[in-house]
């Protein structure tokens, strides 16, 4: 989902402009102040290449101009392309980011981060849930960015261009840069790949390890500058527009729905969200649930899946693990527990409540209130990283 400031605008003037012209095409109209099909394929092209000139053209050329060839200091040339590379990335961010109109959208990026949170925590989408979140989140295109920043250093010093350069016997200067530079281009699909592969499959699938915290720090980091704190009325937007896309994924699921049995659908997708639960060694995520769901049902959303582990949870079917500063974990087991977070993996294990240990006199009736059900969660360090740590000394 993305927010966008000058998209809300198009929308408020929608009903106006079909009012005066009903059978104008949208992106078609003139005299509204609009953008033609015409300049937005000039944009996208001078962006495009303004894009080239500025992350793959400059840096090469500066790389070349402080290390010297690219075949005679192969890795120390990546390095510093790569560096000079994040640093433009960066200093643009920054500098973009002083105009009012780019303000206002960062404030919308960061009212989306937290609407998200809200939602995959479960809770009912308003300002005041929202507000309580960060604005940053693991799976922002900003953190994509600069993953593609490390990716495109390590695949370009693996490539070996060095080969080719000798097989071509390709003269120093000018005609070596630009096989570099075109050599880059035509990885940049490949290094895009792998990393949409890791910062939205791996990362945003296991946001707690440990491991995805190190890979997407610069990532998180930068998104202070991509995000600002948004004020109630960006929320509400933010709000808003992630409503319209669980409509739209609710409409699109009726409809491929068509065939099945209206009275066994819902129970179909309960009883994999449920299995999947069930099936899962570690209290898996939503997001861990949805990508085991979708394995077997590829046609289901993720709003469908959260939805049905909010219904699971409510009618006491699976326990719901709220973690502090984390997304909130799913346990069948339904018998008098607690669980434990270990504050070095972040994994959560079940830990058996005893006669040893008060807690349990509260079920009995031990005490001044009548009590239900009750979810105890620990927080210290698991078996498993304890022995690294004494193997470690």
């Amino acid at each position: 989902m993305s927010l966008d400031a000058s998209g809300m605008s198009d929308a408020d003037g929608a009903p106006a402009a079909s009012k005066e012209a009903p059978s104008t095409k949208a992106g078609k109209r003139s005299g509204d102040g609009g953008f033609g099909g015409k300049e937005v394929t000039i944009s996208l092209v001078i962006g495009l290449i303004l894009g080239v000139v500025l992350f793959v053209v400059l840096p090469a050329f500066l790389a070349n101009a402080i290390v010297g060839e690219y075949d005679a200091h192969t890795f120390a040339w990546n390095i510093v392309d790569g560096i000079v590379r994040v640093a433009i990335f960066v200093f643009y961010i920054w500098l973009i980011g002083h105009m009012k109109d780019v303000r206002d959208m960062f404030g919308y990026h960061g009212a989306e981060h937290k609407t998200i949170h809200c939602f995959e925590h479960g809770l009912p989408l308003t300002a005041e849930n929202a507000r309580s979140f960060p604005r940053l989140h693991v799976r922002c295109g900003t953190a994509f960015l600069i993953m593609v920043m490390i990716i495109a250093i390590i695949v370009y010093t693996l490539t070996p261009l060095n080969a080719l350069i000798s097989a071509w016997g390709v003269p120093d200067g000018a005609p070596k840069l630009a096989l570099v530079i075109v050599v880059r281009i035509l990885l940049m699909p490949l290094i895009a790949g792998l990393s949409y592969e890791i910062t939205v499959k791996w990362a945003g699938s296991h946001p707690d390890n440990p491991l995805v915290k190190v890979i997407l720090w610069p990532g998180m980091q930068m998104q202070y500058l991509t995000t600002n704190e948004p004020d109630d009325g960006q929320i509400e937007c933010a709000i808003a527009a992630m409503r319209l896309v669980l409509e739209r994924e609710e409409r699109e699921e009726r409809e491929k729905a068509r065939l099945m049995r209206p009275d066994t659908r819902q129970t179909v997708q309960r009883s994999l969200v449920l299995e999947a639960v069930r099936a899962s060694n570690d209290h898996p995520t939503a997001i861990d649930v949805f990508e085991t769901v979708r394995g077997k049902h590829p046609s289901i959303s993720r709003a469908t899946v959260y939805r049905n582990l909010n219904v699971l949870a409510d009618a006491g079917r699976i326990q719901r693990i709220s973690v502090p500063d984390a997304a909130d974990r799913f346990d069948w087991r339904l018998d008098a527990h607690g669980h434990g977070i270990c504050a070095c993996c972040g994994k959560v294990i079940d830990v058996e409540l005893n006669d040893g240990i008060s807690i349990p006199s509260l079920v009995r009736g031990d005490a001044p209130m009548a009590v239900d059900s009750f979810t105890v969660v620990f927080s210290g360090i698991c078996d498993e990283c304890r022995g690294q740590e004494s193997n470690s000394l």
